[in-house]
């Protein structure tokens, strides 16, 4: 399975009414797609966008009470003496129309970023390939071991949900479907880029923006982009698959989808989600 990255109402994400990319260009192309989940049914959900919404809405108030709860904790021996105020987020809109993001950096983007940041890390030279298991990779055991990192990057947490708030936190929680999860914040991911950034290419936001375009998976410039997809041909399909990957320009395509994503879930006040 690839890996997609959504930032929009989870109203909108579970009720299905959302299109990847792969979806998007088989629409383009006159072609018919159907997104499976890992049980090999129809992605959807029979309950309808309202039941939906005030399912979520309820979980979204519950996830957002333990921020709050983790905001009044005290951040130094003095503050034990002050007197609590209370304080409230503002939550964010849940409803099935509002505007989404979505881009597939997919597994070797995802682990390209996470390689090449525990290479930086650690001053370490960045690897030449992408080990087809990462989790067996040194540096990724080594970092796997850092407390510091793994307590404090959502990126080396295993996150796969981020709400839209500047609070820098990572904890354990449950997902609207009950499963176990790990939960970050759009701006603890964003914190992550912009010093993942400072370590490896010192790049301004144009720049950066510029990456979804002219890096990816072969030779720069193979990357494909969304207002591409109708002019995308069997010669250029051909040439992504038989190109060398670039370990460190996948990094840069999946490192602008995910600040894109981050910078979009602040800026409307949506979640972000890893589809696979």
């Amino acid at each position: 399975m690839g890996l997609d990255i959504y930032a929009g109402t989870l109203t909108r994400y579970i009720s299905g009414n959302w299109k990847t990319q792969l979806q998007q260009y088989a629409e383009a192309n006159g072609h018919g797609y159907t997104k499976m989940t890992p049980d090999d049914e129809e992605e959807g959900n029979k309950n309808s966008p309202e039941e939906i919404c005030k399912f979520v809405s309820k979980w979204r108030d519950q996830v957002v009470g333990v921020i709050e709860k983790d905001m009044q904790k005290p951040k130094s021996f003095f503050s034990l003496f002050k007197k609590k105020e209370k304080i409230s987020l503002p939550v964010w809109e849940e409803n099935n129309d509002k505007d989404y993001y979505t881009d597939k950096p997919d597994w070797s983007g995802y682990g390209a970023l996470i390689l090449v940041a525990a290479a930086k890390i650690y001053n370490e030279k960045i690897p030449e390939t992408l080990p087809e298991d990462l989790s067996s990779h040194p540096l990724i055991k080594r970092i796997g071991r850092d407390s510091y990192y793994t307590s404090r990057w959502s990126l080396f947490h295993d996150v796969s949900t981020w709400l839209p708030y500047e609070r820098e936190i990572i904890f354990e929680g449950k997902a609207p479907n009950d499963t176990n999860i790990a939960i970050s914040t759009a701006g603890n991911l964003l914190n992550e880029l912009n010093k993942i950034n400072e370590m490896c290419w010192k790049a301004d936001e144009e720049t950066i923006l510029n990456w979804r375009k002219t890096e990816g998976p072969g030779s720069k410039g193979a990357a494909i982009n969304l207002a591409d997809l109708k002019n995308l041909t069997v010669e250029k399909l051909s040439m992504l698959s038989k190109a060398k990957p670039n370990i460190e320009s996948e990094a840069k395509l999946a490192f602008s989808i995910f600040y894109r994503a981050a910078k979009y879930s602040l800026e409307n006040k949506v979640p972000i989600l890893l589809d696979y």
